[in-house]
């Protein structure tokens, strides 16, 4: 669902994705995206290869949520 959601925006020229979280120290909650572990990277292959055959460009926005990463927060 993620490939076919910025496909469908390929066209509006660069593409910046959600926040995607660098560690699993710095995600903010339960299923947001990643980008540290093979089967994240592999995941997000899909969807850039998917932008790139629409002929679109898409850039992973790197996010760390700070200090709500925190178990207590």
């Amino acid at each position: 669902m993620t490939a076919e959601y910025y496909c469908q925006r390929s066209s509006v020229g660069l593409i910046i994705s959600e926040g995607t979280h660098v560690s699993a120290q710095g995600s903010g909650w339960v299923g947001a995206p990643g980008i540290h572990a093979k089967e994240q990277i592999a995941a997000w292959r899909t969807v850039t290869d998917t932008v790139h055959e629409a002929e679109g460009k898409i850039f992973c926005q790197l996010w760390h949520v700070g200090a709500i990463s925190h178990p207590l927060m």
